[in-house]
C-alpha cells in the first residue's frame, strides 16, 4: 500500500513539472505570436504620390525630415537643381 502511495506522489510531482513546463511553453508561443504574427500595416495612406509629398511638405518640419531625411528648403533646392541639370519636371512638380 505504501508503495502505491509513493508512486502516486511521484507521478503527481512529475505531472506538476510537466504542466509547469507546458505553461512556460504556452506563454513563450503566445508572446512570439503576438510579436511576429499579429502585425498591422503602419503606412496605409491611399493618397497618390504627389498628394503624399505635398502633405509631407505642408506638414510639420520634423515629419518632412523623417520622411525625406532633409529639411523642406533643402528638398526644394534639390528639386530645382535636378531640373536645372536636365531632369524633366512632370505636371505635378
Amino acid at each position: 500500500m505504501n508503495d502505491l502511495l509513493e508512486q502516486f506522489k511521484s507521478n503527481t510531482c512529475e505531472d506538476d513539472e510537466l504542466i509547469e513546463q507546458a505553461s512556460y511553453l504556452a506563454v513563450f508561443i503566445g508572446k512570439y505570436a503576438i510579436k511576429n504574427l499579429c502585425k498591422e500595416s503602419c503606412r496605409t495612406n491611399k493618397q497618390t504620390r504627389h498628394a503624399w509629398v505635398q502633405e509631407v511638405l505642408q506638414g510639420h518640419l520634423i515629419r518632412c525630415y523623417e520622411m525625406f531625411r532633409m529639411e523642406k528648403n533643402i528638398f526644394y533646392k534639390l528639386c530645382y537643381e535636378l531640373a536645372d541639370q536636365g531632369l524633366k519636371p512632370t505636371n505635378c512638380m
